[in-house]
């Protein structure tokens, strides 16, 4: 059996460190997604836009493009929108956002 540790930058928001029951569908081939940080064993979520995520896994270095870290002015708007649709925690203010995460499992 083996571990993989990586590394992930997307655009979006956390959601509250709580257990959360999600229904099938946040995970498709949307504009927005719900991604998984943390651990297999404790998963974290975080609503992200699905262009803006990178994953790079030990050993194995990603660069970070800039043109990739541009954000779109519609972003902000499109990951409120999917937090409502879905009846998800909606974001702070200040809270979306490029964010730096791990993940373990």
């Amino acid at each position: 059996m083996s571990v993989s540790t990586d590394g992930i930058v997307a655009y979006g928001y956390p959601l509250p460190d709580e257990e959360l029951e999600y229904e099938g569908g946040l995970y498709g081939i949307t504009p927005v997604q719900l991604i998984t940080h943390c651990s297999d064993g404790y998963p974290m979520y975080f609503v992200a836009i699905a262009s803006s995520y990178i994953s790079a896994s030990r050993g194995y270095p990603k660069k970070l493009e800039t043109f990739r870290m541009e954000r779109d002015t519609t972003w902000d708007q499109m990951i409120t929108a999917f937090a409502k649709e879905h009846y998800l925690p909606e974001p702070e203010p200040l809270q979306i956002g490029w964010h730096l995460m791990s993940y373990w499992g």
